[in-house]
């Protein structure tokens, strides 16, 4: 099966990353330059190396900042960059409703990204 080619503007958790990024004092460009990619937001990238260039910049990220936990600092607008699906989310009902939203719009946030919600006896397994 062929892969689409995508820009990573159009991913929303790109964006999300660039606005914590950016928030921290970091620039999402200059990280993927310092991961060895030489692309702006809006050339086209092959999804099968996105996971780990997302992961080289996260790493890159700890190393410039020196702070282990970035990747857990709170956001200023943590679902802003997800558009319509932080609409779904934030107009759950409940947690319960907003995790299935989410597993079923998970390919929306990023081609890399999946999510399961299951029932286990009288618990959910995410």
């Amino acid at each position: 099966m062929a892969v689409k080619p995508f820009t990573l503007s159009q991913i929303a958790w790109y964006r999300t990353m660039s606005d914590a990024f950016r928030q921290r004092g970091l620039d999402a460009d200059e990280l993927l330059s310092k991961c060895g990619v030489t692309l702006g937001s809006t050339d086209e990238m092959d999804v099968n190396h996105l996971s780990d260039l997302f992961s080289a910049m996260w790493e890159l990220a700890v190393a410039m900042t020196g702070d282990p936990s970035i990747g857990l600092t709170r956001v200023v607008h943590p679902l802003a960059a997800f558009g319509v699906v932080s609409h779904m989310l934030l107009s759950s009902t409940n947690v319960l409703a907003a995790a299935k939203c989410l597993a079923r719009f998970a390919a929306l946030v990023s081609p890399t990204f999946t999510m399961d919600v299951t029932r286990e006896d009288k618990h959910y397994a995410v």
